[in-house]
């Protein structure tokens, strides 16, 4: 099983998150990404990461890791609505 790591900007993102999207992520979406079967490798320029998307109350919420299998890791690195979320992705 991979260990899971928040990036200072995950970190953040989180946070601005309402509670209940919070805790849904802690204790649901995260066992998920561990799992490392949920999420979608992305193409192009972003290739070196994965995506899990899920919706909240009729909000999609993407998730973007990058997985270290070498030390069993997975790094978030944002969190965040679907709006501008690869734009923010690719800074």
């Amino acid at each position: 099983m991979y260990f899971i790591k928040l990036s200072s900007s995950a970190k953040k993102d989180l946070k601005k998150l309402p509670q209940q999207v919070q805790d849904e992520i802690k204790f649901v979406h995260s066992r998920r990404i561990q799992d490392c079967h949920y999420g979608i490798k992305l193409k192009g320029e972003l290739k070196r990461y994965c995506k899990y998307a899920f919706q909240h109350q009729g909000v999609a919420y993407r998730i973007a890791y990058e997985i270290k299998k070498d030390i069993l890791l997975i790094v978030i690195i944002i969190i965040g609505t679907r709006e501008n979320f690869y734009k923010e992705l690719k800074r």
